[in-house]
């Protein structure tokens, strides 16, 4: 009998706090550089960082997604959505695959992701909870599902094959990639990308959290001067 398909990895790409790319990403692992910061008004605003009582993080920086993605509705997307959409190409452009890819019934894409679209469910309810507005943006549950990242890149490269996302916490990653070298290795699939992003640097809607705290503090004041 034959023994399992051989699996070999074409191309890689990668968007992280030390590096945007590959190679600035390896030539920082290969330094020991640290990708933990003082907190930046990247993910919101500024004035909101004094109110948290840790106040470093490894956020990505300086990140343009206009230089790294030319489809239209990855560029309106959640920034999770972006950084795998960047991370695609790359790792595309490496393999020299030709796109949108010739069999893409014979293809498939996993991308996980342990939280998802963060920054637009914050997004979402402080335009709800906030600024009382009665509607919402009609794309937000395209933004925020754990698959959406799949679902971008599949249509990007064109592949009609297995396409989602896995969530298990910090192997989310390491599951979507093992998942392709079985696809691949036992005949399901021919071609795969596989991996996971996070952009989960949020103050988890800021400005009605602190609200809340003061006034749950204010009446735990009282209760405590009644007796």
């Amino acid at each position: 009998m034959p023994g399992p398909r051989r699996v070999v990895v074409t191309g890689t790409g990668v968007v992280t706090p030390i590096g945007h790319d590959v190679p600035s990403f390896w030539s920082a692992l290969k330094e020991g550089r640290s990708g933990v910061g003082p907190l930046r008004d990247i993910d919101f605003e500024e004035k909101y960082v004094r109110d948290l009582f840790i106040q470093i993080a490894c956020q990505v920086k300086d990140f343009d997604p206009k230089t790294r993605i030319k489809n239209r509705l990855l560029l309106l997307a959640d920034r999770y959505s972006q950084f795998a959409g960047a991370a695609a190409a790359e790792a595309f452009a490496q393999s020299k695959l030709e796109v949108p890819l010739r069999d893409g019934n014979r293809s498939a894409c996993i991308i996980g992701s342990g939280a998802g679209g963060l920054n637009t469910i914050e997004w979402a309810y402080n335009q709800l909870f906030t600024k009382n507005r009665r509607g919402n943006d009609p794309l937000m549950l395209l933004k925020f599902i754990g698959s959406s990242a799949a679902a971008h890149v599949g249509i990007d490269y064109g592949i009609k094959g297995p396409t989602f996302g896995t969530v298990s916490a910090c192997a989310t990653a390491t599951h979507a990639i093992g998942l392709m070298l079985r696809f691949i290795r036992e005949g399901l699939v021919d071609i795969g990308i596989a991996g996971a992003s996070e952009s989960v640097r949020t103050f988890y809607v800021a400005p009605t959290r602190l609200t809340i705290r003061r006034s749950i503090s204010r009446i735990i004041a009282r209760m405590m001067n009644a007796a």
